[in-house]
């Protein structure tokens, strides 16, 4: 049941990563956050950051996990979960690699040319 878990949560995070970071590139910001659209890059950048290194171990303990229990055929849902949370990992580190890329959004809400 917790591989079911993991995996949906790390199909969830390969969906929304790249179109929040798409909003963050336009400069939407949460109508909760109190701060500028460059602020909120820079904290969403360290959430980027967390996820990368949260995909990588999760990832790599999925396959750790493959060898430790061989003998049923729950091997096929942790290497489909250790894929995915490493596809988590990369994709987080694309988006931190966009969002470096990216110059200082201005306050009307476009990113600016």
């Amino acid at each position: 049941m917790l591989e079911i878990l993991s995996i949906l949560a790390a199909a969830v995070l390969l969906i929304a990563t790249p179109i929040q970071t798409g909003q963050v590139c336009a400069g939407k910001v949460n109508p909760k956050y109190k701060g500028s659209p460059a602020d909120y890059a820079v904290a969403y950048r360290r959430q980027l950051g967390l996820f990368i290194y949260l995909g990588a171990v999760c990832g790599v303990v999925n396959l750790a996990l493959i060898f430790v229990n061989s003998d049923s055929a729950e091997w096929i849902f942790d290497l489909l979960g250790a894929a995915l949370w490493l596809g988590v990992a990369a994709v987080s580190y694309l988006s931190t690699r966009r969002l470096a890329a990216l110059s200082a959004p201005v306050e009307g809400g476009r990113a600016s040319a």
